[in-house]
């Protein structure tokens, strides 16, 4: 799932918590978390918050790490360091990417 700048950040958070929650085990359950950089700051501290109180275990780059450290005292999810594997793989379980990232300027 990719989360836009132009989001409404309220209706993001309850998408990415039910296509995380709801049915973890299922193959279309989502892996993935991608937020524009421009929100992340905002926008990833809250909804790490609300993954962790379903026990959500978060991967994530190093953008969204130096992100969570600097904004959430104390992270109520497990959080580390994704490994590029992390980012090919279906977990089927409580476990999410998760990813901070700049708009691209190219239109691509």
């Amino acid at each position: 799932m990719f989360v836009d700048a132009d989001a409404d950040l309220k209706m993001a958070g309850e998408i990415a918590l039910n296509a995380k929650v709801q049915r973890p085990a299922v193959c279309n359950a989502m892996e993935t978390l991608l937020v524009d950089g421009k929100i992340a700051k905002t926008f990833l501290p809250t909804i790490v918050q609300r993954l962790g109180e379903k026990n959500v275990q978060l991967r994530v780059d190093a953008d969204a790490e130096a992100i969570l450290k600097s904004e959430v005292r104390s992270p109520k999810s497990e959080v580390r360091r994704a490994t590029e594997q992390d980012f090919y793989t279906e977990y089927n379980d409580y476990i999410l990417n998760g990813a901070g990232r700049g708009r691209r300027e190219s239109g691509d």
